[in-house]
């Protein structure tokens, strides 16, 4: 029986360990969206720009796998510029951390898992996306 429940939490300990995002879409995009390099889509963590015109296409929320998790801000900014990629953002406006208490299984006491929400924007012209490039 111990072995039984030391394998499962081997499993878990190794299955959530990272970051997953949720993207939920809010308004349509100004022009086609495809995915990009992650190099290419720029990350706004003081504000969104305001020398160029946007659209806010999608609400992304990044959050650690389970309270396991080694990942935290440079892993999750990493995981939303990702998304953010695969999604064919032009950039990725950082929000506000976010934290919910859950609680741990093996410890049986609360945990916390860490999160960052963000938004994913598309410029109105085309061409102030190639900033991110130069």
């Amino acid at each position: 029986m111990a072995l039984m429940r030391n394998l499962a939490l081997l499993v878990v300990l190794v299955t959530a360990c990272g970051t997953s995002i949720k993207a939920t879409t809010i308004n349509p995009s100004p022009r086609p969206m495809s995915a990009r390099p992650a190099e290419t889509v720029e990350l706004f963590t003081s504000g969104a720009p305001n020398d160029r015109r946007y659209v806010d296409v999608a609400y992304l929320e990044a959050e650690q796998d389970s309270e396991y998790s080694w990942d935290d801000t440079p892993e999750l900014l990493k995981a939303l510029r990702e998304r953010g990629a695969q999604l064919g953002c032009d950039g990725v406006v950082v929000g506000s951390p976010t934290n919910r208490v859950t609680t741990d299984l093996i410890a049986e006491r609360p945990a916390n898992i860490k999160g960052i929400v963000a938004t994913c924007i598309m410029f109105l012209d085309p061409a102030d996306a190639v900033l991110a490039n130069r």
